[in-house]
């Protein structure tokens, strides 16, 4: 898929025999023009996230909390900090999995299709090699000893056929929730209500990632997750709450989910202490084991969610992201008008000078990070394409964007 251009924009088309670092330059231009950075690159350009990041290097460090909300206006760089996150997560020996919602999709409110955007957003590092899902899996098939997740309904069968050279594409699809209900290893319900049956494959895999694999856990990372109040029915919203709760808990290692009975109410099978929606075909427990080394984190807009998860575990910590300050949106500025220069061997000469871009960018330092971001693209942009133009030009016109 193409980077979107605007109609009349003079991109030059990258030629054949171009040095990589000049793609990578020009990757990184397009993906700014969009208000966000590549993932690649997110480390390097995280500036001025001290305190964040030492609040996240210390809950990754903490075994008593499985859950950490992270909470902020949209543009402010909440999937930033997630994708820093993850390759700080990765460095400190855990699996990670990135999954965004889609409201359009309802995916919070039906389980399986959350799980089936873990799966894909599912990353290990072992041995130095980085490995997706299936590499996992056939990594434990090939290491475990024979006990390990044998008596897991959905992981045991696929471990076995693994092992077997039996795992054919159409059960790797089923595993990872992109065919139908019905596998070799048992049904994986579509269904509102069938939030347990993923919660414990993914205690399964957090459980046998760091007994048999050495890894410290899994991590999940979920973004937009505020998106499961922009559902059709207030059931589904209810459901979609449901697996925010689940999985809390079972990253919690609450030892009530390998206890707790069913009971049947309204139609729906339910939890007797945790009120916990069950599939009524499979009630499995939502905990494989305890612990399950499991981590999640929930990227939340501010709003009701963030109290429910107080109410669910009172402790649960909070990250509040603020947008950045302008003397930080001002250090990104300094190091990307070095990048853009070099990467499109750009020179401030005649009417315009470097010392300019402030000065025009100065409305843009109490916005978000992403606005600030496409600004000085953009205005770079137009610097490059008129270069006769001065800053009172530029002034004079209603927006170079």
């Amino acid at each position: 898929m193409g980077i979107p251009v605007r109609p009349g924009r003079k991109i030059a088309a990258l030629q054949p025999g171009e040095r990589q670092s000049e793609i990578d330059g020009r990757f990184l231009v397009e993906s700014f023009r969009l208000g966000i950075v590549p993932e690649r690159l997110v480390t390097d350009w995280t500036v001025g996230r001290e305190a964040e990041v030492d609040f996240i290097r210390k809950w990754l460090e903490m075994e008593s909390e499985g859950t950490m909300v992270l909470e902020g206006a949209y543009g402010c760089g909440k999937s930033h900090l997630l994708l820093y996150l993850r390759e700080k997560a990765l460095d400190m020996g855990y699996a990670v999995a990135y999954a965004g919602f889609d409201p359009s999709e309802a995916s919070a409110a039906f389980p399986k299709r959350s799980y089936r955007q873990i799966v894909r957003g599912f990353k290990a590092r072992l041995n130095g090699e980085i490995c997706d899902f299936r590499d996992f899996l056939r990594r434990i098939a090939l290491e475990a000893d024979d006990h390990v997740l044998a008596d897991h309904p959905y992981l045991g069968p696929a471990i076995r056929m693994i092992r077997c050279d039996a795992m054919q594409e159409r059960n790797w699809e089923w595993l990872e929730g992109r065919s139908g209900v019905r596998g070799d290893g048992g049904s994986l319900y579509d269904f509102t209500t069938s939030a347990n049956l993923y919660c414990n494959i993914l205690s399964g895999l957090g459980h046998a990632a760091a007994t048999c694999l050495h890894l410290k856990g899994i991590i999940i990372l979920l973004d937009e997750a505020e998106t499961t109040t922009s559902l059709y029915y207030p059931y589904q919203y209810a459901r979609g709450l449901n697996f925010f709760k689940g999985l809390s808990m079972v990253a919690g290692d609450d030892p009530v989910l390998l206890t707790e009975g069913t009971r049947r109410q309204g139609g729906v099978t339910r939890g007797e202490e945790t009120d916990l929606v069950y599939s009524g075909h499979h009630p499995i427990p939502y905990v494989y084991r305890i612990s399950s080394f499991l981590k999640v984190v929930f990227s939340l807009t501010p709003g009701s969610l963030t109290d429910l998860f107080f109410r669910w575990r009172g402790s649960t910590p909070i990250l509040r992201l603020e947008n950045l300050e302008p003397a930080d949106l001002k250090k990104i500025l300094r190091m990307f008008v070095r990048h853009y220069c070099r990467t499109f061997d750009l020179r401030f000469r005649g009417r315009f000078q470097e010392s300019d871009l402030s000065r025009l960018l100065d409305p843009y330092l109490n916005t978000t990070v992403r606005t600030f971001l496409k600004g000085m693209t953009e205005l770079l942009d137009y610097v490059r394409f008129n270069p006769d133009a001065g800053a009172e030009d530029i002034l004079a016109g209603s927006r170079w964007i």
